[in-house]
């Protein structure tokens, strides 16, 4: 059986973090000509953004291995982290006591297998235990194939609701107290986690 791990993010893994999110900055840079940018300064930037937020303990990301290929990635952190957030209409609204989660990806040959749905609630299992009072996100596709439209709906059925409706990018949000109002109660939400799965440390990105 292929060994699955889910691990946080550090700078020695950043390497691992599947393409194109490996070389892509969208959030992290202001330019709204990004996609005249080079990947490789793109790659760098985002090292750079790792390498400051890690260091302050305001931003993460998580991966997920299958065997030793990093397939699933996600990242998060405090909103002012994400210059990107100006560009859209309704990133003025995301909430300072909420924690924005730019990117949840899963590599092509691996989705519809519940590898996104698995990273996603090792992300609220985390930052529910950090304190963080909510989480949020605008789905966007970026520069990969799924739909705004797609990504909503997976964002619906794992407890997010439309904070502020666009035709285009809605802004979600999950408010973690909510999470003990799930039908079998917090602890059977967080059990279903685990799946035998081996984790690494929680990045303390809430305050």
């Amino acid at each position: 059986m292929v060994e699955r791990r889910l691990l946080d993010i550090t700078l020695e893994r950043l390497k691992d973090i599947p393409l194109p999110c490996r070389e892509c900055a969208h959030w992290e840079m202001h330019s709204d000509s990004i996609d005249y940018v080079p990947r490789e300064e793109e790659r760098i930037q985002k090292e750079k953004w790792y390498s400051w937020g890690l260091a302050r303990g305001e931003a993460g990301g998580k991966l997920f291995y299958y065997g030793n290929q990093g397939i699933a990635y996600a990242q998060f952190g405090r909103p002012p982290l994400f210059p990107r957030l100006s560009s859209y209409g309704v990133g003025g609204l995301v909430g300072p006591d909420a924690i924005f989660l730019s990117c949840l990806f899963v590599a092509e040959g691996f989705r519809g297998r519940g590898f996104g749905t698995l990273l996603l609630r090792s992300i609220l299992k985390d930052l529910y235990k950090s304190k963080a009072k909510a989480i949020e996100t605008i789905p966007t596709g970026g520069p990969f194939p799924a739909k705004p439209s797609d990504l909503v709906g997976f964002f619906l059925r794992n407890g997010f609701h439309i904070k502020e409706d666009d035709p285009q990018h809605p802004l979600l949000r999950l408010d973690f107290k909510s999470l003990v109002r799930v039908q079998d109660g917090l602890q059977g939400f967080l059990d279903r986690i685990k799946m035998s799965l081996h984790y690494g440390t929680r990045a303390p990105v809430a305050r």
